[in-house]
């Protein structure tokens, strides 16, 4: 990778945001997913067929959140990968999330 140029740098580093960003939209989306399935649970009891598939819609949604945010964690490295290459440094600058 640190053979690329700068062109191709920035236009990798456009496309990984626009894929950070997408990912960061589908982890709302499963969300909305698991709090709807939630409330059916909750709400519903007393209709087993319905408690049982938003119980089984939820688990599903939330292992979707555990991946895409695993997802999410590891394009964040990689885009201050990027703009380490892009600035020419050899080390990373540390940041803090706080």
């Amino acid at each position: 990778m640190e053979q690329l140029s700068k062109e191709q740098l920035k236009d990798q580093i456009v496309l990984q945001s626009r894929l950070h960003n997408h990912l960061k939209k589908w982890l709302n989306t499963a969300m909305i997913l698991s709090t709807l399935s939630l409330s059916l649970a909750l709400f519903l009891k007393n209709q087993p067929v319905i408690f049982w598939i938003a119980l089984a819609v939820m688990t599903l949604s939330i292992i979707a959140m555990l991946v895409i945010g695993l997802g999410i964690k590891r394009g964040k490295d990689n885009l201050k990968k990027l703009f380490v290459l892009l600035d020419g440094k050899t080390e990373p600058v540390p940041q803090s999330d706080f």
